[in-house]
């Protein structure tokens, strides 16, 4: 697995992370939660997404890996949110947000 050190270049991890891998639709759509809600746990998430549990974890432990969110331990339990890099990175993140979604509506008009 690529970790951010392995990147010179941040823009280019974010692409690979969140658009150019497999994956990379649904951690845009956590991040976006992430960001729209402060902080959520796995099964928030997977229900707000209706994806698997697991599926969740594993991606949440990706973006976790590339400091883009930050695991908060509490008394109810585990919570994530976005990390500062996550925070610092946001425009570029909402770019590829955008772009995605512009693929999407074009793949789907063809």
């Amino acid at each position: 697995m690529y970790r951010s050190r392995d990147y010179k270049d941040v823009r280019r991890l974010l692409v690979w992370l969140l658009y150019a891998s497999r994956g990379g639709e649904t951690r845009l759509k956590i991040l976006t939660l992430l960001k729209q809600s402060g902080q959520l746990n796995a099964s928030q998430l997977a229900k707000a997404l209706k994806v698997n549990y697991r599926t969740i974890t594993y991606h949440l432990d990706i973006l976790e890996a590339h400091n883009l969110i930050e695991r908060v331990q509490t008394s109810h339990g585990i919570y994530y949110r976005l990390s500062n890099a996550g925070l610092t990175n946001w425009d570029l993140i909402s770019k590829l947000l955008k772009y995605s979604k512009d693929n999407r509506l074009n793949k789907n008009q063809h």
